[in-house]
């Protein structure tokens, strides 16, 4: 669990602004047992509402690097959060909550040898199988334009990204967290949780639309075990359908496929070039290889070329550290170990 959104709602406007801004400082300095401030008010163009963003994870530790796993921390917060509201006059008038995002997180620990943009070809298929499946979105990538490193990925169900229904985005927590915590709260992150240089963390956010809360039933509702299998379920869906990804292994095959028998009747044919200049085709090693016994109908030639192929993929995998020689099982084993 990582963060919800939520809707104050008043049994009437509000008269003067000067009282809304009251209430949202109070709000904004409200503090967990622990000493940490967890809650954010979000624009705001109304006078009977106040927009809120509750973060789980801050309540314990101040920052994301904390992971939230269990119902009861999350009804900890909420049960602290109804306290506090209740303890201040100024919301008197408050007649329910309104539950508008919710934000779940899942967290899956990279390899020690391998970094975040290791992953490349893995989110390229991850992508190809979103977009089958949200034709009216489009993944993009936060790419580090020095290094062409990528940062993070956003896989929204509406061309414009503000106006999804449902998201996931990837990131390099450790990245994450560097860019946006103090030097000193960054090295405090580290020495207390060793997992997070490997965390890639993979969010899913929906918008909610439900009947508004009394206090009570908000302070109580379990919304961590209400929502996580959901939200599980909707991103295996979107992005580890092997029915959709082996569908697009078998159409960059037969593509590779053509590719590769026009070229070998080239003087100069190479597999070292054809393997470069097809590289945005070549998400794993085994597409090259169905590619290779369509476009090849001798056995022992086939067994060479393969031969020779896997050779050129070790090396390119080791020096460009990207992961190619097995992306399918990676993939698998990421949907197999997302907590």
């Amino acid at each position: 669990m990582d963060t919800i959104s939520i809707n104050l709602i008043f049994r009437k406007n509000f008269e003067r602004m000067e009282v809304i801004y009251e209430m949202e400082d109070y709000i904004k300095n409200i503090k967990s047992s622990n000493g940490y401030k967890y809650c954010d008010v979000l624009s705001n163009s109304r006078r009977d509402q106040i927009l809120i963003k509750i973060s789980y994870p801050r309540y314990f530790y101040g920052n994301n690097a904390y992971l939230i796993k269990t119902s009861e921390e999350c009804l900890e917060v909420q049960e602290h959060f109804i306290e506090r509201i209740k303890k201040c006059s100024l919301f008197n008038n408050l007649e329910g909550i309104e539950l508008t995002r919710l934000d779940i997180p899942f967290t899956y620990i990279m390899d020690e040898d391998k970094r975040f943009s290791d992953y490349s070809n893995i989110f390229k298929v991850m992508g190809e199988v979103y977009f089958a499946k949200n034709p009216k979105g489009r993944p993009k990538a936060f790419i580090d334009l020095i290094t062409e490193e990528k940062e993070s990925l956003i896989f929204t169900d509406s061309k414009v990204q503000s106006g999804y229904n449902s998201r996931i985005i990837i990131y390099d927590q450790y990245l994450n967290l560097k860019n946006k915590l103090s030097e000193i709260e960054f090295k405090r992150a580290i020495n207390d949780f060793k997992s997070l240089p490997d965390r890639m963390r993979i969010e899913v956010s929906k918008r909610i639309r439900r009947t508004p809360f009394s206090l009570k039933e908000f302070e109580e509702k379990d919304f961590f075990y209400y929502y996580k299998k959901e939200f599980k379920e909707y991103l295996i869906k979107n992005l580890f359908d092997f029915n959709e990804i082996r569908k697009l292994y078998y159409r960059r095959a037969q593509e590779l496929g053509y590719f590769l028998k026009e070229d070998r009747k080239e003087r100069n044919f190479s597999y070292e070039s054809f393997l470069l200049i097809n590289e945005k085709l070549i998400y794993d090693y085994d597409i090259v290889r169905q590619a290779v016994i369509r476009a090849i109908d001798n056995r022992k030639t086939q067994e060479n070329a393969i031969t020779v192929i896997r050779k050129i993929l070790k090396e390119y995998e080791y020096r460009r550290d990207t992961i190619v020689l097995n992306t399918y099982e990676k993939l698998e084993e990421i949907m197999d170990n997302i907590f």
